[in-house]
């Protein structure tokens, strides 16, 4: 993690880019639910976005912090989303995961 997290703040600071990250710390507070014990397991996740915001600070690295809510619906470049199933799309001709949509 601490690996991952050194080349995100370096290509973050090479291209002087703002690295922007999901807002993980309301799903962790939410407690009520039991549909959402999933939630429990973000922790992995919470700790890579620990790693970047100190390395991200070292640095001078800007961070901004997003709603996760419908990020992997959006376009990241404006073209439309061709959606195939639960987990892939289409765009622009190049079939991807909705995961890397998000990020």
């Amino acid at each position: 993690m601490h690996y991952v997290a050194k080349k995100i703040v370096k290509v973050a600071e090479e291209y002087n880019a703002v690295i922007i990250l999901e807002d993980l710390e309301k799903l962790k507070d939410n407690k009520k639910n039991a549909k959402l014990s999933w939630e429990s397991h973000l922790w992995c996740y919470r700790r890579m976005q620990s790693y970047i915001e100190y390395k991200a600070l070292l640095e001078g690295v800007k961070i901004v912090y997003v709603n996760p809510k419908g990020t992997s619906k959006k376009s990241p470049n404006g073209k439309p989303l061709v959606f195939i199933n639960y987990k892939f799309v289409e765009l622009g001709g190049t079939i991807t995961s909705r995961d890397v949509i998000a990020s």
